[in-house]
């Protein structure tokens, strides 16, 4: 058995994604601290690496936001809920497919 607390996964964000996620107010402050650790690779994209425990905190509060903020009257997504989603995706982990580094 792998031991996957260890284990950091390397989240790649576009900058329209890490400026949404700096400016959410229904981020935890140690989510908001972990944000800081964002490393750019190229002017539109860059990496923030998470033990996969936090990027599951994370996921949490986008499932939440999307449920809350997601949706218009007619149960189609808004422009947050379609960043949501797509952050929801970035932020899985499946320790039987990890993520290549």
């Amino acid at each position: 058995m792998t031991n996957h607390s260890l284990s950091q996964l390397a989240i790649k964000l576009s900058d329209d994604e890490i400026s949404y996620l700096k400016s959410a107010n229904f981020l935890a402050p140690l989510q908001l601290e972990l944000l800081d650790t964002f490393k750019w690779n190229s002017n539109s994209n860059g990496i923030l690496n998470l033990s996969p425990m936090a990027a599951e905190d994370f996921r949490e509060a986008f499932t939440e936001q999307l449920a809350k903020f997601g949706f218009d009257e007619s149960y189609n997504l808004t422009d947050e809920g379609k960043i949501l989603e797509e952050l929801i995706d970035h932020f899985y982990y499946n320790p039987q497919f990890p993520a290549e580094k």
